[in-house]
């Protein structure tokens, strides 16, 4: 590696007006200290499968499953973080997203939805933040492609469920 783990800290940039895959940042910061992160983070996808596929039942979204999904965890004693990636699924752009995103919150408040807007950068697999230690790794030490967590997905994504909503006109 020419770079020490400390310096890397790359991004991917997402474009408004793009395919993206289905993705969420969940954050839960504690008053106290995570004593089991193993098992607040199990908690915590459950939680959001459940909230995801029931909001995704009411706006005739396709459900998801724990295998339809990719987990990374830059979780520590003081904050659960967690970047969750569909497999099969994604939006017409941001702004459909961020619509889904929005209504996800209401039902779980641990949604992040700054993360839909345009330009936004998102940390890569492997990879931390500016001067902090805490890496973006997989859950459970599963085997991940980086190329598996990029957001912008291509124009004919042929095996992903692409989402979008009437009412969202943009920014």
């Amino acid at each position: 590696d020419c770079y020490s783990q400390n310096d890397k800290n790359f991004y991917q940039v997402v474009r408004e007006n793009r395919p993206v895959r289905e993705y969420y940042d969940i954050d839960l910061e504690g008053k106290e200290t995570f004593d089991d992160i193993g098992d607040v983070e199990f908690q915590t996808i459950s939680d959001f499968i459940f909230y995801r596929n029931e909001l995704a039942s009411e706006l005739g979204c396709v459900r998801l499953h724990r295998s339809d999904l990719i987990v990374l965890s830059s979780s520590h004693s003081r904050k659960i973080s967690l970047h969750i990636f569909s497999k099969i699924s994604g939006f017409q752009d941001i702004y459909h997203h961020k619509y889904f995103g929005i209504k996800l919150k209401q039902k779980m408040n641990s949604v992040d939805v700054a993360v839909y807007s345009k330009n936004r950068a998102m940390r890569l697999l492997g990879n931390s933040k500016l001067g902090k230690n805490y890496i973006l790794k997989s859950l459970n030490n599963e085997k991940i492609r980086i190329e598996d967590t990029l957001i912008e997905l291509p124009a004919d994504a042929p095996n992903f469920k692409i989402h979008s909503f009437p009412i969202v006109t943009g920014k």
